[in-house]
């Protein structure tokens, strides 16, 4: 089976202003193709694209597989990538940094990261990790928008990955990835950061075969540039690892008093 991580190497993990891996080349060409000639239909995902502006729609591999409508490279992609084995590789490759960022997590679970138990998301209440791979998009742009602001995932996610699928024919601009660190101390109102709270360290752009990997943490902070008009839409296969109890808790850090004015996404 073919790992996102097959072509991870030392120079791809970044370990400022926290731990994650980029790589521009992440799958073999010829390989990365067939995953993009043979993406599931798009009504699959979203039915009427011009319904909203810039907004993100995804489908559960899980569904899709049920559905019955994933060609067999993506039936076997899905398939490694739901499976302990992956997991594993993961843990194999930067569990170093889980350790960094979360250094009393193995006390809390009471084993360590390489014993956890894994099983896909939503099929397994009994899993020490659920895992998940959506085909996700953005969809077309009417209005220059950002589709999510800057942010930290959910604090039960342990590490997520987007595989950029950009269309060949796709040369709309926006739609980067933006690596942040704090100012200052740290400010959240729920998971999202105000503007003026962050500088930008890093943009990844958005391009085909690109592999973004994140420890998540209070500190990993991402967000997305704006959109402008374009009638293609942001495509990309997002997977999560996510524990069944939140790893962090934001609850210290929310700000509840800066308005929303200095949130815009």
């Amino acid at each position: 089976m073919v790992s996102l991580f097959a072509n991870i190497r030392d120079e791809h993990i970044r370990e400022e202003p926290f731990p994650h891996v980029c790589s521009t080349e992440a799958l073999d060409p010829d390989y990365y193709r067939e995953l993009a000639a043979n993406y599931p239909d798009i009504f699959h995902i979203c039915s009427d694209l011009s319904a909203e502006n810039n907004m993100p729609k995804a489908l559960s591999a899980t569904r899709a597989v049920k559905m019955g409508i994933l060609a067999p490279v993506w039936q076997e992609f899905i398939a490694y990538h739901h499976s302990p084995a992956f997991f594993h590789d993961i843990v194999a490759r930067v569990g170093h940094h889980m350790h960094q960022a979360h250094p009393d997590l193995e006390e809390r679970l009471g084993k360590p990261l390489e014993e956890l138990t894994v099983a896909p998301r939503f099929l397994s209440d009994d899993a020490d990790v659920q895992v998940e791979c959506q085909f996700g998009i953005n969809t077309p742009v009417r209005k220059p928008t950002r589709v999510r602001g800057v942010h930290v995932d959910s604090p039960k996610k342990l590490c997520n990955a987007l595989l950029y699928m950009r269309l060949d024919e796709d040369h709309s601009d926006g739609g980067h990835l933006e690596i942040c660190r704090f100012r200052d101390k740290p400010r959240f109102q729920d998971v999202t950061c105000p503007d003026d709270a962050v500088e930008v360290v890093d943009h990844i752009l958005y391009q085909a075969n690109t592999l973004i990997f994140m420890v998540n943490s209070p500190f990993a902070l991402h967000g997305v540039t704006a959109r402008y008009p374009t009638p293609h839409i942001r495509r990309y296969i997002n997977f999560l690892a996510e524990l069944r109890e939140p790893i962090f808790d934001l609850a210290p850090y929310q700000d509840n008093e800066t308005p929303w004015a200095l949130m815009a996404h």
